[in-house]
């Protein structure tokens, strides 16, 4: 993806994502519920402390500009905090709501996977939830999918960045790197 012609990185995410994460904005403010809905009326970006300082020269100016992302006008609305990188191991140069998937990622054919982070009501099961994310997923239509694939969803446990798989696999194989790098 590009910002105004310089290559960066964005991550596709609700309009409560930082609501949930009980996150405010250094500068301007976070993405809203309000700003995911379909035809908000403007699309709109919120900006990592690492994406302002790299793309904008930490310009405390920056709110309410208007930036070409992947060809189109988006505005600034705020600036997260030095340190929140979000879900990610490092944090991505800025935030876009998910309804503007299509915008973002262009027409590709290929298979993509949006990756939905949460947490689940207390008392309720995986195997209870995944049919409702499955029916939320199957009635976005700005999640695109090709003709005779149909989304699938899967539920993982999952504490901080990685999932709980990808730790088991991390703590495996730590002694094996350990060595390896001595």
């Amino acid at each position: 993806i590009r910002v105004d012609g310089r290559a960066a990185h964005g991550s596709l995410v609700t309009g409560n994502f930082f609501q949930v994460l009980g996150v405010q904005a250094a500068l301007g403010r976070p993405l809203l519920p309000e700003d995911d809905e379909r035809f908000a009326g403007r699309p709109v970006v919120v900006l990592s402390h690492a994406g302002w300082r790299k793309l904008f020269g930490g310009d405390r100016e920056v709110i309410g500009r208007r930036v070409a992302i992947s060809g189109a006008p988006h505005e600034i609305v705020g600036v997260m905090p030095d340190g929140f990188r979000g879900l990610a191991v490092t944090p991505p140069d800025f935030w876009a709501p998910l309804s503007l998937a299509g915008q973002l990622r262009g027409t590709s054919e290929g298979n993509e996977g949006i990756e939905v982070v949460g947490r689940l009501k207390p008392g309720l099961s995986p195997e209870a939830a995944t049919p409702v994310l499955a029916a939320w997923a199957s009635g976005r239509a700005d999640l695109k999918r090709r003709q005779g694939h149909p989304i699938h969803v899967s539920l993982s446990p999952r504490q901080g960045t990685f999932s709980v798989d990808v730790m088991d696999a991390l703590l495996t194989f730590l002694p094996l790197f350990f060595a390896f790098g001595l």
